[in-house]
């Protein structure tokens, strides 16, 4: 279910919002910066931006990236719709993640996940994502909150970030089943 979200994603219209923080070692918000964009129907968001080491990071949900995780689950909540999925790469990776998910059980669809990688890259110490599907569609669940957070540096200079995607004013008309 997850690959057919993300084959969506490529293709809706939405609008993202990203806030990104420079903070300092206290929490507080040093530098900020915000940019929207719109991803037109059918298209990639504009400006398009070359992709980084990061682009590949994944979770296990992939039919080709099963095999390198242990996974389990547990029921999630009182009433047994959700499941809690938790998964660890059997090695690290920078494209593989420790994690979990909470998922519908009736439909599959993620409703949300934290992830990180299980090997940092260069000069990264931490990051974590939290991706909240909170957009429900005809299509199913679809991503409307991506917050990033870690920290890192250089010798004696280390710097913590936040950044916050938000996924807003989808247009899914047009889209193929």
């Amino acid at each position: 279910r997850e690959q057919a979200v993300a084959k969506l994603m490529k293709t809706v219209g939405v609008t993202i919002t990203t806030r990104t923080e420079e903070l300092d070692s206290d929490g507080a918000v040093e530098e900020s910066s915000e940019m929207v964009k719109r991803q037109p129907l059918g298209g990639s968001p504009e400006p398009v931006e070359p992709k980084d080491k990061m682009s590949g990071f994944g979770t296990p949900f992939a039919r080709t990236k099963r095999a390198d995780y242990d996974i389990t689950q547990s029921p999630e909540g009182k009433d047994g719709s959700r499941l809690r999925i938790a998964f660890k790469p059997k090695k690290k990776s920078e494209k593989l993640s420790f994690g979990e998910a909470i998922v519908d059980a009736a439909t599959g669809d993620i409703i949300s996940m934290k992830l990180t990688p299980s090997k940092m890259p260069k000069h990264v110490d931490h990051m974590t994502f939290d991706i909240d599907y909170g957009e429900v569609t005809s299509r199913g669940r679809l991503m409307s909150r991506v917050t990033v957070e870690g920290s890192g540096g250089f010798l004696f200079f280390t710097k913590r970030f936040r950044a916050v995607s938000k996924f807003t004013e989808y247009d899914l008309a047009g889209v193929g089943k």
